[in-house]
């Protein structure tokens, strides 16, 4: 005779859930942008973007080869000021490796108003302002 063992559903919920309460999972938080004599800040906007028409905004973060992983990059616009926010995601247990890796992101970004614009990157340590032309 063959035993079947059924797992109750409480009890998956009760497991799975408990990776955040035994420090397991990921922890969020903002990109490191770099910044300093050795690490560059790379955040590329075009110089003019015409109004209306999505343009990208190239983002470069730093963090380990092994897990350092976006998770989104958040827009907010008020008016002729875009401000983005890189998250990234790492594991909570700290298991990466110490390599220093450069990782690039696209974010599309649009604005409506002729005339002077701006696109501010919000990283962990670090702002970064550049400055683009609407028309």
């Amino acid at each position: 005779m063959k035993r079947r063992f059924l797992i109750h559903p409480l009890f998956l919920t009760v497991s799975v859930a408990g990776c955040g309460i035994l420090g397991l999972g990921d922890i969020r938080h903002l990109a490191d942008l770099g910044g300093g004599e050795f690490i560059p800040l790379q955040v590329t906007v075009p110089d003019t973007v015409s109004r209306n028409t999505a343009f990208s905004v190239s983002i470069a973060y730093y963090g380990s080869g092994s897990c350092t992983r976006l998770d989104e990059v958040e827009l907010r616009l008020s008016g002729s000021v875009a401000t983005l926010r890189p998250y990234v995601k790492v594991p909570r247990s700290g298991d990466c490796s110490a390599d220093l890796h450069k990782f690039t992101t696209d974010a599309a970004v649009m604005f409506s108003a002729p005339g002077p614009a701006q696109v501010r990157v919000v990283g962990r340590d670090t702002t970064v302002v550049r400055l683009t032309t609407v028309r």
